[in-house]
C-alpha cells in the first residue's frame, strides 16, 4: 500500500474513480470539476462521528461551506479535508462572523473538528466589533501603499489584477449585476480612492458610496468564437485602462454572452485594494450575494460580516507596526 512506501502526509485522502477527466474550454484539466468528484465524504477508510454539541454544528456547517464537502464529522481533519493555511483564514472569519473566539494558530493546533470546538468558545462581547453603518472618511495609507507611490508609476492608475470566471450559458445578469453592486457596498477597501495632496504625498479615503457603474454586460452571443475571442480581448484592455484613483472605480467588472459556449465574467481591481489573499473573499462574497439576489430574498444572510476590523482600523494598526521599536529593530536583518 502506499502508507509503507511514503509518509503519511502524502497519501491522499480519497480516491474517486472518473469515467473522464473535467476539462477547461482550453483543454486544460479543470481543478474545480475534479474537487466537485469528492461527493458526500472526502476522508476515506474512516466512521463518520456526528456533530453534537451547537459549537461542533456550527463549526462543521462552516467547514463544509469553505472546503465544498457536504458532511463533516467529529473526527474528521480539516487539512485531510482538503484545507490549507488559505482556507484556514476563511473558516477563522466565519467563525468570529459567528461570535467565536478562533485564531488561525489554534485550527492548526487542534485540527480534528472536535479538538477544535473545545477551544472556539463564544465571545460575550468581540473586542473588535465592525463599525455601524457604511464605513467612509480619511484612512491613512498603510506601508505597502506608501510603498507603491514612493515607486512614481508613469501609469499609477493601470496597475491591476484581474480574473476571468467562466459561467454556466442563460446565467441571470441582473442578478448579478446586483450581487456586484452589494459586494462593492459590503466591502469598503473597494470604495478607496487616492488623491495627491501634495508632492509625493498621498492620502486615500473611503467613499460612502460608489457612483460609478462597475458593471458592464456585454453580448457576443451572435459572433464566432475567434470573434467573441477579439472583441474580449478588446474590451478587457478597455476597463484594464479605466480604474482610476482620485475618482473611482478600482474596480470593474464584464459579463460576456457568449451563447452556447456560456459566459466569461471579467473582474479588475486595482492592486492597491486587492492582493492573492483578498480573491479568496471576494470571489466567494460575490458568489453568495449572487446566490441570495437570485433567489429574492433581501431578508436572508447576504454576505458574512467583516471578521471585525474596519479598513481605516487595520491601516492604523499597519503603521503602528512599522513604527514599533521591536519592528525597526529588525530592518536590517
Amino acid at each position: 500500500s502506499l502508507k509503507q512506501r511514503l509518509p503519511e502526509y502524502m497519501v491522499p485522502s480519497a480516491f474517486v474513480v472518473l469515467e473522464s477527466l473535467p476539462l477547461t474550454p482550453s483543454g486544460k484539466v479543470d481543478r474545480a470539476g475534479l474537487a466537485a468528484g469528492y461527493g458526500k465524504r472526502a476522508t476515506a477508510g474512516q466512521e463518520y462521528v456526528a456533530p453534537e454539541t451547537a459549537t461542533e454544528h456550527q463549526l462543521a456547517e462552516i467547514w463544509a461551506t469553505v472546503l465544498g464537502v457536504e458532511q463533516v464529522g467529529v473526527e474528521d481533519n480539516f487539512f485531510a479535508l482538503g484545507g490549507d493555511s488559505i482556507l484556514s483564514l476563511r473558516v477563522v472569519a466565519r467563525a468570529r462572523a459567528a461570535g467565536f473566539k478562533l485564531t488561525p494558530k489554534e485550527l492548526f493546533q487542534h485540527q480534528t473538528l472536535g479538538a477544535l470546538a473545545q477551544y472556539a468558545v463564544k465571545m460575550e462581547s468581540p473586542a473588535m466589533a465592525p463599525a455601524a453603518g457604511v464605513e467612509s472618511g480619511v484612512a491613512p495609507l498603510t506601508p505597502i501603499q506608501q510603498w507603491f507611490f514612493r515607486q512614481q508609476r508613469p501609469e499609477p492608475n493601470h496597475f491591476n489584477q484581474a480574473l476571468l470566471l467562466q459561467l454556466e450559458a442563460g446565467s441571470d445578469v441582473e442578478s448579478l449585476r446586483q450581487a456586484v453592486a452589494l459586494l462593492v457596498q459590503h466591502h469598503a477597501a473597494l470604495r478607496l480612492r487616492f488623491r495627491e495632496v501634495a508632492a509625493g504625498e498621498w492620502e486615500q479615503w473611503l467613499a460612502e458610496q460608489e457612483t460609478h457603474e462597475v458593471f458592464k454586460h456585454y453580448e457576443l452571443a451572435g459572433l464566432t468564437e475567434a470573434e467573441q475571442r477579439e472583441q474580449l480581448e478588446a474590451r478587457a484592455e478597455q476597463l484594464q485602462r479605466s480604474l482610476n484613483l482620485a475618482a473611482g472605480p478600482l474596480l470593474r467588472v464584464a459579463y460576456f454572452n457568449c451563447g452556447e459556449r456560456g459566459g466569461r465574467l471579467l473582474l479588475i481591481v486595482h492592486h492597491l485594494v486587492v492582493d492573492g489573499v483578498s480573491w479568496r473573499i471576494l470571489v466567494p462574497d460575490l458568489a453568495a450575494a449572487w446566490g441570495v439576489a437570485a433567489h429574492d430574498d433581501p431578508a436572508g444572510p447576504l454576505l458574512p460580516p467583516p471578521a471585525g476590523t474596519s479598513v481605516r482600523r487595520w491601516a492604523h494598526a499597519l503603521v503602528d507596526a512599522a513604527h514599533d521599536p521591536a519592528c525597526r529593530a529588525e530592518a536590517d536583518y
